[in-house]
């Protein structure tokens, strides 16, 4: 087996193709998976200059027809992109230059025809060319390049493509803040992969949009809406540690060492953040969990020690469940977080929702001793001692 590094034109590996002179995938390639969104920032990355990762081909002679064939071991996605473009049949999306935004090779071409035109003479695609290899060697080959490559994630894709405001609050919450490392929320995969910088930035969503999000399909939107936050940054970020600290004060971080038990983890976690920023920071309702702030936390330690999917207690089993199932689904995140809430709400004012007159039904069944006499009044004495 042989191998060397070349070069050719984008534009020459379509001629190439056309004419059945390059075989994109041979059959040991998966399909064709990139979404439009990928392929578009490909093409983009391209058009802007910059280099590329390069293709390695097998190059075979042709026996019968005499005719040098060079197959794809490794860019088919990448090529693929490049021909969509070149025929048509791509329309860029979801990419930052607004030049190219919205547009397909000809609209491009159009309007810019001097970019095109260094595109076509100019752009080169760097690969290796192995000859004189066996069909089992070139396997080996494909299943090295692939098996031992960390394809970059969704958040280190972000934190390369956007560089403002949005990020940079988003990585100082997460790095300068002493919250994270007293609660050890995050793990160290966390960490190296940038995770504990995304889970911020969905808290950091809800601050800035005053709602519940659905999963993380508007992530990359709020870091393109809000690479400049002006005046509001400040805010933005009180707010966001105001909402911290008040969690802090409800488990006692860094006194009793109840630490956040359950609400470690991140889905519970989203809920109780964002439900508290909602329904109190936003309303300047802080002083009146402060006020009450023992009784809750007593609720939160039993809540802890009965949410599970084995609970006699059916609500708090659909707790667990929606925590485990579709977690980050807009609904099960509001599902929970107005459960949590409701919970507060009740110690502040002995306000019983129907979310909570159901619970209480339950807890009442099976132990009435839970309550006050006949009342529907929690005993939170009778509660903390059944904590302990």
């Amino acid at each position: 087996m042989k191998w060397q590094p070349i070069t050719d034109l984008a534009v020459s590996l379509h001629e190439d193709y056309q004419e059945g002179k390059l075989i994109l995938q041979p059959d040991y390639q998966r399909e064709f998976v990139w979404t439009a969104a990928a392929q578009s920032q490909f093409i983009e990355t391209i058009l802007c200059g910059f280099p590329v990762a390069q293709i390695y081909y097998h190059s075979q002679r042709n026996s019968e027809t005499k005719k040098t064939i060079r197959y794809v071991v490794d860019g088919q996605q990448r090529l693929t992109s490049i021909f969509l473009f070149l025929s048509d049949e791509l329309k860029l999306k979801g990419i930052n230059d607004n030049r190219f935004k919205n547009k397909t090779y000809s609209e491009i071409e159009k309007k810019f025809p001097e970019i095109i035109e260094k595109f076509h003479e100019e752009y080169l695609m760097p690969g290796i060319l192995i000859t004189k290899a066996s069909e089992e060697e070139i396997r080996d080959i494909y299943i090295r390049i692939n098996k031992y490559t960390v394809n970059l994630n969704s958040q280190e894709l972000r934190t390369a493509m956007y560089k403002g405001d949005f990020l940079r609050v988003s990585q100082d919450l997460t790095n300068d803040i002493d919250f994270w490392e007293e609660t050890n929320f995050f793990s160290a995969s966390n960490t190296r992969r940038m995770l504990d910088i995304e889970f911020i930035s969905e808290l950091l969503s809800v601050i800035v949009s005053q709602e519940v999000q659905d999963k993380k399909n508007k992530l990359n939107e709020f870091y393109d809406n809000y690479m400049e936050m002006g005046n509001d940054k400040i805010n933005y970020i009180k707010q966001f540690t105001d909402t911290l600290n008040l969690i802090r004060i409800i488990f006692n971080i860094g006194n009793d060492k109840i630490n956040l038990m359950r609400y470690k983890q991140k889905s519970d976690f989203y809920s109780l953040f964002s439900g508290l920023f909602l329904n109190f920071i936003l309303k300047g309702r802080e002083n009146t969990i402060i006020n009450n702030v023992n009784d809750i936390r007593t609720l939160f330690i039993f809540l802890d020690n009965n949410i599970r999917p084995t609970s006699k207690y059916d609500m708090l089993v659909e707790y667990a469940i929606k925590c485990t199932s579709s977690s980050n689904d807009k609904f099960n995140r509001i599902w929970r977080q107005e459960f949590l809430i409701d919970m507060i709400n009740y110690v502040i004012s002995n306000e019983i929702s129907e979310k909570i007159a159901i619970f209480f039904t339950e807890l009442k069944e099976e132990n009435s001793n839970y309550f006050i006499d006949d009342t529907d009044l929690l005993n939170i004495n009778y509660i903390r001692e059944q904590n302990e």
